[in-house]
């Protein structure tokens, strides 16, 4: 009897922390605690003591981007939470956060947009969530089903959604959409649009003060300040010294507002605002924070008061004590650094050497096999990296090739430094690039454009080969191109995948595949022993695998 295989072991090369936090929501667990969800756009991150440290949920996401967060305010109890995803719908737990169950919305998906739980959900069992283009949807199960609540809203791109904590036959709920400001009481099927909250703005965040019996809310918009309403949504009015003209993207208000009147609010234009009078008067604070921007705010028990978080574009997690004087970074076990492209020395054995591509943080360099990495000096620091190619001859030329945001950039030192490639056109828009042996380089466009050297790089010229306009996906030589000149180029175009090839170094070309397929890559794979007259490689249409039928 054959001895069984072994799994094979994986080890996380890459820990870091901070990266971009589209979402943040906590609620007290205990005397002094909170449970705080941040949600970024790679995945969902779970604090148990105040927002200090993080492990990252695993298991049931419908999808890594989580944009909207909310804790149930009896999770001491139930355990529950929910996060909205983009292009997922929404996901569930009742233990704590230890499992998600993914949900489905009449048997579709859709970005969700924003989540909230009713204040008296022990009681009503209801959540309520906004989507991209689905309007207003309801549950009142623990997410087992949703319906649409859609009536009189003209906007259906919700962008806030809040529930208020009472009176006890007075609540309310609230939709932030993308021109306006709608209302509904508890028990009516018909929204109302309110006509003195910032009609013709989008209203993207809304926060209820949840203390029993309170009528004020804070909606945040997006170029129109902040509003407010102490009759439980039925009137509001703009605050001045709140940043007027300003975008809001965050609020978030005392625990104990009906004695301090306090919230901090977070603006596009005018940082970090905060009021301890009910909005009378404003005062800027959080300066020591090192972001560009914050994009959520929550707040977290304490055993003396209540703390504040922050969730940063590109800054990770921030914390105060101090109702937000003063900040310190708190982000330990969060990482929000999406990878989107690696590429491995051709002579790692030897020199260990690794380039990964962000989402939007440039490009990382690590020479000891990833165990530590840096930002390349002169990199792009702030840039999409979806593509990155060693050099084959890179033992003795040491050169690399990166997509750079509408750029393309090289490296002749190893990855060391970078400077953008010359001899291409300012507006280029690549999309995917190649390295071949005997210096041979190529650069495929989003308009069907490719663009060859034979020089590494010093040179270059368009093939005459339009690939009928189409993106150009994918690029790839063949091992022995110096011998055979072969390469491929995958296309897509008109919701269909094309594969193309060359036999004379990229002057002619001839479609040898097509397939329905639609998707940002479709990936040439060609092994090592690759022969013009044994043409086995292989290309992905899909979830398939296409690969000649012969030799």
């Amino acid at each position: 009897m054959a001895a069984p295989r072994r799994r094979p072991v994986w080890t996380r090369l890459r820990e870091g922390s901070g990266g971009t936090v589209t979402a943040l929501a906590a609620a007290p667990v205990g005397s002094g605690c909170s449970v705080a969800l941040a949600g970024t756009i790679s995945g969902l991150f779970i604090s148990r003591d105040n927002g200090m440290t993080w492990d990252r949920a695993t298991g049931g996401l419908g999808a890594p981007y989580v944009q909207a967060a909310a804790v149930s305010p009896n999770a001491a109890e139930d355990q529950t939470m929910l996060v909205g995803t983009v292009d997922a719908s929404a996901s569930i737990s009742v233990d704590n956060g230890v499992s998600w169950r993914d949900t489905t919305f009449w048997g579709t998906t859709t970005s969700v947009t924003s989540v909230d739980f009713s204040p008296q959900f022990t009681e009503d069992r209801l959540a309520i969530g906004g989507t991209a283009d689905s309007g207003v949807i309801v549950s009142d199960n623990l997410g087992r089903t949703w319906n649409a609540q859609n009536a009189g809203l003209d906007d259906l791109q919700v962008l806030a959604v809040a529930v208020s904590p009472g009176p006890q036959g007075e609540e309310r709920v609230l939709a932030g959409t993308a021109s306006g400001l709608y209302t509904r009481a508890r028990g009516s099927e018909e929204w109302r649009l309110a006509n003195d909250c910032a009609q013709g703005h989008p209203v993207q965040v809304i926060k209820f003060v949840v203390q029993e019996d309170a009528y004020t809310a804070f909606a945040g918009t997006e170029g129109d300040g902040l509003y407010s309403t102490t009759t439980n949504g039925l009137t509001w009015r703009r605050l001045s010294g709140a940043g007027e003209s300003s975008t809001v993207n965050a609020i978030a208000v005392s625990p104990n507002y009906v004695r301090d009147g306090t919230v901090v609010i977070a603006t596009a234009e005018a940082g970090v605002l905060r009021t301890t009078d009910r909005g009378e008067t404003w005062d800027e604070i959080g300066k020591d924070i090192d972001g560009p921007s914050i994009l959520a705010l929550t707040v977290t028990d304490a055993a003396d008061g209540w703390n504040l978080l922050a969730g940063l574009y590109e800054g990770g997690v921030w914390r105060s004590e101090d109702r937000g004087e003063t900040w310190q970074r708190s982000d330990e076990g969060l990482a929000s650094q999406p990878l989107i492209s690696l590429a491995a020395s051709p002579d790692f054995a030897n020199d260990n050497t690794l380039i990964a591509g962000t989402a939007a943080e440039g490009m990382l360099l690590s020479t000891d096999a990833g165990k530590t990495w840096i930002l390349p000096v002169e990199a792009a620091e702030e840039l999409t990296i979806p593509a990155i190619a060693f050099s084959p001859d890179f033992e003795i030329d040491r050169h690399v090739l990166g997509i750079a945001g509408q750029r393309v950039q090289q490296s002749t030192d190893a990855g060391q430094r970078w400077a953008d490639v010359a001899g291409l056109p300012d507006n280029l828009s690549p999309t995917s690039l190649a390295a071949g042996a005997g210096g041979r380089r190529a650069v495929g466009t989003d308009a069907g454009a490719l663009y060859l050297s034979k020089n590494a790089g010093n040179a270059w010229n368009r093939t005459s080969e339009q690939f009928q306009g189409g993106r150009i996906v994918s690029v790839a030589y063949s091992p022995k191109v110096e011998s055979d000149s072969t390469l491929f180029a995958s296309v897509a175009a008109d919701g269909r995948i094309q594969l193309y090839h060359s036999r004379d170094d990229g002057l002619t070309w001839v479609r040898v595949l097509e397939e329905a397929g639609r998707g940002a890559v479709a990936p040439i794979a060609i092994p090592s022993n690759y022969r013009a007259s044994r043409a086995f490689f292989g290309v992905v249409v899909g979830r398939d695998v296409y690969t000649p039928a012969g030799p």
